[in-house]
């Protein structure tokens, strides 16, 4: 890398895609791969969310899809699992009868 600044998400996580596809192709695992759940979805931009959807087998802290409806239903059409800690979230973003994971299953 020759730039002062660090790449950007969706490019160091197109890497990481690569390179576990690669590994699992080296390690023969096709039947329990290793897989990519990356940290997404409780801060940071949208396009987190998008890349996630795009390249990785699931996340964690999805909670800004209640913001994102056309992405809410693509997660839920591709069944991309989602990991949501509704008490990590109160602390840190959301009150807890203010998180949306209820709602995800609506």
């Amino acid at each position: 890398w020759t730039s002062d600044s660090n790449p950007s998400w969706t490019y160091y996580h197109y890497y990481m895609h690569i390179n576990l596809c690669k590994l699992n192709k080296l390690l023969g695992r096709t039947s329990n791969p290793i897989q990519m759940r990356p940290h997404a979805g409780e801060a940071g931009p949208t396009h987190h969310l998008a890349a996630a959807f795009l390249l990785c087998d699931g996340i964690s802290h999805g909670i800004n899809l209640q913001h994102e409806a056309v992405l809410q239903y693509l997660y839920y059409l591709a069944q991309i699992p989602i990991a949501v800690s509704p008490i990590s979230n109160s602390v840190l973003f959301l009150k807890y009868r203010d998180n949306p994971y209820p709602s995800f299953f609506k």
